[in-house]
């Protein structure tokens, strides 16, 4: 069951993985341009559409999103973020190769 409040000190944090997932590729915006995005910054709606959720985020050894929050690939990169603000609040860079 997914916390219901948000806990800043367990996901306030940005990290490499430890370990990379071969998924299938990631299907850019037209212009998109790799940044690599922290907690905090606020990462734009295009790219927190349903195209780009990773609702199966367990199978990637990522933390379990608060409700309101979750899991989106950005390049090689997963984001967990505020659903209603596009807020950051976890960064997990090259998990997806």
């Amino acid at each position: 069951m997914r916390p219901k409040t948000f806990d800043a000190d367990r996901y306030h944090h940005n990290f490499r993985a430890a370990q990379n997932y071969r998924i299938g590729p990631y299907h850019a915006r037209p212009g998109f341009e790799y940044r690599r995005w922290r907690y905090g910054d606020i990462l734009p709606a295009e790219f927190w559409g349903p195209d780009y959720l990773l609702t199966d985020y367990w199978l990637f050894g990522l933390d379990m999103p608060p409700v309101g929050y979750e899991w989106v690939r950005y390049g090689n990169d997963g984001l967990m973020i505020n659903l209603a603000t596009g807020e950051i609040v976890q960064s997990v860079y090259d998990i997806f190769h």
